[in-house]
């Protein structure tokens, strides 16, 4: 897991579906004006230099051609606001919706990266240091604050955020393709909204914007799930939450593992981060508590897409789910009725299926 994290807390914007042309940029720099802007057929990115914006554009088309390849559809157009400010304001919020942009991401700035980091390394170190005197708590500070400067290297978060622009678009992406109409956050809209705001099972949404990260980065996450399968067959005592790796239908019901973890980060911050849309980037202590809750699920997201791509024969797979979630279906609903006969029809059958395949695919390190 890459640190520090993203966390976005989404809100409801939709937009009418408007094509984006040559003026897209002239459109967004209306809505908001800023130092630079790129653009491209599918979205804009407004940021504080030419070399941020093309950079971040460059991202998100990455994740928009996975998304094309994955769904079969082309994503939401999109507009990403590099600001020192972690939320888009609501003036600037409807100004782009009218402008025809359906997805809207804010995005930190060098000088607003710097100044969440900083301040989250100072909370938790204040949280372990309430019996020091001030000096020996500014030393701790500065200590901490040298460790995380790495954290803060242009060409560090440069290679962050190729992963992170196109997971965070992702989520949005998915469910304004398979629920256009619905609302997508803070209880509105939908009938049961979970940890990202949708109406659909959390393994999902987790899937379509994990898959959307750069191929090194999947490759990492499956290195890393056959590790952890590897050792959890070798242990003779698996914790409970080391058998969870494995447990497929647990994955397919619960809610996102580390929700908990982020809802606590966001209610802290305070309401201006819960009512609108807003970026966090975790670090410290709340980043190691998101990472070690919510890790396992982002590993069996990508494995499970291996084993659906691959046993179904069909590598826009997720594309037929994601529309039977859409007509509010149910997975057990769709494997009951899945006329491929490559997948097994019932939740119980795929879950034993799947650890047949783990255990040849994983089994063994690889070479």
């Amino acid at each position: 897991m890459v640190l520090p994290l993203v966390v976005i807390a989404h809100a409801v914007l939709s937009a009418a579906g408007v094509s984006l042309d040559d003026g897209a940029c002239a459109a967004a720099l209306a809505a908001r004006p800023s130092p630079a802007c790129a653009g491209s057929e599918r979205g804009v990115v407004l940021a504080e230099s030419p070399a941020r914006a093309d950079h971040l554009l460059a991202a998100a088309e990455a994740g928009a051609a996975r998304f094309e390849v994955l769904f079969g559809r082309p994503p939401g157009t999109f507009a990403i606001v590099e600001a020192d400010s972690p939320t888009v304001d609501t003036a600037t919020t409807a100004a782009l919706r009218q402008a025809g942009f359906k997805t809207i991401l804010p995005w930190l700035s060098s000088t607003g990266y710097r100044a969440q980091i900083e301040a989250g390394v100072r909370g938790s170190v204040a949280s372990q240091t309430a019996g020091l005197d001030e000096a020996e708590r500014q030393a701790a500070v500065a200590t901490a604050l040298a460790r995380v400067a790495p954290q803060l290297d242009p060409a560090r978060r440069a290679t962050t955020e190729t992963v992170a622009i196109p997971h965070e678009l992702g989520h949005d992406w998915y469910r304004k393709a398979f629920w256009p109409d619905e609302g997508t956050g803070n209880g509105e809209g939908a009938a049961r909204v979970k940890h990202y705001g949708g109406p659909g099972p959390d393994w999902m949404d987790e899937t379509a914007a994990v898959m959307l990260e750069t191929d090194a980065s999947l490759q990492d996450r499956r290195k890393m799930f056959g590790e952890r399968y590897r050792a959890l067959r070798a242990s003779p005592s698996p914790t409970t939450a080391e058998s969870r790796l494995t447990d497929l239908i647990r994955f397919l019901e619960e809610d996102h593992p580390g929700a908990e973890a982020v809802r606590a980060v966001i209610d802290r911050d305070g309401a201006a981060v819960r009512s609108g849309t807003a970026i966090r980037v975790l670090s410290g202590d709340d980043a190691r508590r998101v990472a070690d809750q919510g890790l396992r699920f982002y590993l069996q997201a990508v494995v499970f897409n291996d084993y659906l791509v691959e046993t179904s024969g069909d590598p826009q797979i997720l594309a037929r789910i994601g529309e039977a979630f859409g007509r509010g279906e149910t997975l057990r609903d769709w494997l009951s009725r899945d006329t491929t006969g490559r997948l097994p029809d019932s939740v119980s059958a795929l879950d034993a299926d799947w650890k047949t395949w783990i255990e040849a695919r994983h089994g063994q390190a690889p070479l």
